[in-house]
């Protein structure tokens, strides 16, 4: 779901086009990092704390700080470090 929906209750009930835009970025990230080669060290991590990590504000579940960083500022950090994804040929450190 997107940083939005998660982040403020809409009494409407629908997604934007933003929003769909949005969840179809977290699915091509979601495979990215699953088969593509990238520096996330720790990808199990990552993965709970960019996709399933929850906080709660009033009582009210919203989207993670991760996910709404990633979503405001353009940028994806794992641990503090830029996210990025390596050519084919190249292994992770």
């Amino acid at each position: 779901m997107s940083a939005w929906i998660l982040t403020t209750y809409r009494e409407e009930g629908y997604a934007s086009l933003q929003d769909d835009l949005e969840s179809f970025f977290h699915v091509i990230l979601y495979m990215g990092v699953r088969y593509l080669n990238h520096n996330i060290r720790n990808v199990g991590d990552f993965m709970h704390s960019f996709f399933d990590a929850v906080k709660y504000v009033d009582g009210r579940m919203v989207c993670n700080d991760t996910k709404l960083m990633a979503m405001k500022c353009g940028q994806i950090h794992c641990s503090n470090t830029p996210v990025y994804f390596l050519p084919h040929s190249a292994v992770p450190q």
